[in-house]
């Protein structure tokens, strides 16, 4: 299940947007713990902002 940021219906439930801002939280989680040991900050923010706004490609 894909779920693009700021695109969602205004048919959303307070349940799925529950549901959905804790799946952003769990992602940042993981990213955020996940050790780098040869990124700059710089690095780390702009990969956390391209992955926020989706433009991030694997």
């Amino acid at each position: 299940m894909h779920m693009k940021l700021f695109r969602r219906g205004s048919s959303t439930t307070k349940e799925d947007d529950r549901a959905y801002s804790e799946s952003v939280n769990d992602r940042m989680r993981i990213v955020l713990a996940r050790e780098t040991h040869h990124d700059d900050a710089e690095t780390v923010e702009n990969r956390l902002r391209n992955m926020v706004y989706g433009t991030n490609k694997e």
